[in-house]
């Protein structure tokens, strides 16, 4: 059974609600679950091609719990 869950997604230039499936994690790596994002100008003007990749997140500005690691740096339940 694969499991999805909910993303962000730009479509014909506009953000829309998708489902996608959960990505399973490789070595040194966390699944995360956002509780709260926040999509700021910067985010919005760099998916018009108007502003460089942070190279990092979509969205930089999260609250979320680990849910899944595959680190030893990073413990279940921990907060970000």
């Amino acid at each position: 059974m694969t499991l999805n869950m909910r993303a962000i997604e730009i479509i014909n230039a506009q953000l829309q609600i998708t489902e996608r499936p959960v990505p399973k994690i490789s070595n040194n790596e966390v699944l995360i679950k956002v509780i709260a994002a926040g999509i700021n100008r910067p985010e919005i003007i760099q998916h018009k091609d108007l502003y460089p990749p942070l190279g990092i997140s979509d969205i930089p500005e999260i609250s979320a719990i680990v849910v899944q690691i595959n680190s030893p740096a990073i413990k279940k339940g921990n907060k970000a």
